[in-house]
């Protein structure tokens, strides 16, 4: 809602100059342009990033021996479980961190179409109003492939490893990853002053400069990864193992790229060439630096889907280590069993530069 007021107001703002000078230059022309071209931007990759804090403890016979996570899959979870196989285990979680401390997504190339409003002050200087729309999507960056399928294929092997003995080869576990791939595009509104280098009523060459205003529309693309395990786990009664437990836990984690709107500096030029009184073709390049905009945020969402009896297992797996608590009843708290919502873990820092070059027709009035 507050871009579209704020692209309203440029609009307002740069029609009034328009109207203004309209008045005090009498006999000047309008001239209203349609354009197409392409818009390619560069992408700035610094930033501040940070994982959540640890989550609260679970406290187990009066003493503190593991703390809730949100998930197995970053930060303090991963670690936990990294802990509790120990240096010498063969195999360890391959956290998503690297992931989430930096930009998920770059902006691609992309068609771009619209209209431009100019109205000349003198032979020399000019106002315009411009209207852009540009197909030009967030991607999710190809090196993003390797860690993620990494730490897919080390979620399996991992809890394969801790659930082998007490399961007794009984456990289920899987890791799948969702890609929501090439999404948003952006709509530029801009308010520019136009100098004229050459008076010339066919050939004029002019540079532009002004302001501008880029909303982003239509989302940003996301990476879902759900890990699940499934396992029994026998129930000691009276010297006689029953498979009376049955512990089911789901491990999902949304890593979500989001791109806000900004305001931006225009800088560029062109020329235009009369084919007739009335009406001429026009050939621009624009350049609206604008800061950088993409976040990384994270939201983890855990469920469990235990069954059986009311009670919880405790894992020790690993001396000095904490354990792991799987519960099968609201009694007790598992381990993975806190959750995080939209949790911002990178935010870009520095200036990005998107060029849109464009051709057109322009009529005068």
């Amino acid at each position: 809602m507050r871009g579209s007021a704020r692209i309203v107001g440029l609009l307002v703002v740069s029609l009034g100059i328009a109207v203004t000078a309209s008045q005090a230059v009498a006999g000047q022309r309008w001239e209203v342009e349609g354009h197409a071209g392409a818009l390619v931007s560069s992408n700035a990759t610094g930033g501040t990033s940070v994982l959540p804090a640890p989550g609260p403890d679970i406290p187990l016979g009066g003493t503190s021996l593991t703390r809730r996570v949100p998930s197995w899959f970053f930060g303090d979870g991963a670690a936990i479980l990294n802990q509790i196989l120990g240096p010498r285990s063969p195999v360890k979680i391959t956290p998503l961190d690297p992931i989430l401390l930096g930009p998920i997504v770059e902006r691609q190339s992309g068609a771009s179409f619209g209209i431009r409003v100019d109205r000349s002050l003198t032979p020399r200087f000019g106002v315009e109003f411009a209207l852009d729309g540009s197909q030009s999507p967030l991607a999710l960056r190809s090196t993003l492939k390797n860690p993620l399928s990494a730490s897919q294929a080390s979620f399996v092997a991992t809890w394969n490893m801790v659930l082998n003995t007490p399961a007794g080869g009984a456990q289920v576990v899987t890791a799948d990853a969702t890609l929501d791939d090439k999404r948003g595009n952006q709509i530029v509104t801009s308010g520019t002053l136009l100098i004229n280098l050459l008076s010339s009523t066919t050939f004029t060459p002019y540079v532009a400069a002004g302001v501008g205003y880029i909303a982003a529309r239509g989302g940003a693309p996301a990476i879902t990864v759900v890990g699940n395990y499934n396992f029994p786990f026998p129930n000691f009664l009276i010297g006689v193992i029953t498979p009376v437990f049955n512990f089911n836990e789901t491990d999902t984690v949304t890593i979500q790229s989001v791109a806000e709107n900004s305001v931006a500096g225009v800088f560029g030029g062109g020329v235009k060439y009369a084919l007739g009184d009335r009406w001429g073709v026009r050939a621009d390049l624009r350049d609206y630096v604008n800061r950088n905009v993409i976040r990384t945020t994270i939201s983890a969402n855990p469920k469990n889907a235990s069954t059986g009896a009311i009670g919880s297992a405790t894992f020790f797996p690993s001396p000095n280590a904490p354990a792991i608590v799987f519960s099968a009843s609201g009694l007790t708290l598992s381990t993975l069993s806190t959750t995080i919502n939209d949790f911002q873990t990178f935010k870009g820092h520095g200036t990005t530069n998107q060029v849109n070059v464009s051709a057109g027709v322009y009529w005068r009035f």
